[in-house]
């Protein structure tokens, strides 16, 4: 990761700069847990911070970043790719969802699909798993349809502004499918965290 990588990241992903992203890092120094719990819910990495700051502290590594959240009690190696204990390593990767048409297998890695609204569209997710999350411009706006408990299939639905992204999740187990039928039980069956 670089700092083009970074700033094309925040950018992209949020419409904001490196410099507003700094601004709310310092803003924010007295509240640890605040920058935490953003960096998290946004796919930020401790590398990715390490580069939002590294204007005013050139010199800054990300094991810098983790050591910071550390000496407050907070875990930061939740921001960073995970390695199993067989010892192969989980993909962390993050997807911009922008229109309709596209389509993505997340079977083999723990993936932040970052859902943007640019119209009314739909996009469909192949095997999304437990490590993966949808985040939304906005929190707690998303509903969740399960039409049949069968099918392996989940329609998230997320309308803000009268825009609309659908995101159709296909080839959901059935021990899952079973059991989700809306926003918390998608939460229990995913994670606490995938549905953002």
């Amino acid at each position: 990761m670089s700092f083009a990588t970074t700033q094309k990241f925040l950018s992209v992903n949020y419409g904001v700069t490196m410099q507003q992203a700094l601004d709310f890092v310092a803003a924010s120094l007295e509240s640890p847990q605040t920058i935490f719990n953003v960096c998290k819910q946004a796919a930020i990495t401790n590398q990715m911070l390490a580069d939002i700051i590294s204007p005013v502290l050139p010199d800054v590594l990300p094991s810098m970043v983790a050591q910071y959240f550390a000496s407050f009690g907070l875990d930061a190696t939740q921001l960073d790719p995970v390695t199993p204990p067989d010892g192969g390593a989980v993909i962390a990767k993050t997807v911009n969802v922008t229109g309709a048409g596209q389509h993505t297998d997340a079977a083999q890695d723990n993936t932040s699909y970052m859902i943007g609204l640019n119209g009314e569209y739909n996009y469909t997710i192949q095997n999304f798993a437990a490590g993966d999350k949808l985040i939304f411009p906005a929190a707690n706006l998303a509903t969740v349809i399960n039409e049949s408990f069968t099918d392996g299939q989940l329609v998230v639905n997320y309308a803000f502004a009268g825009q609309m992204a659908t995101i159709t999740l296909v080839g959901v187990p059935d021990s899952l499918d079973s059991n989700i039928f809306g926003p918390t039980s998608f939460k229990s069956a995913f994670g606490s965290d995938a549905l953002n």
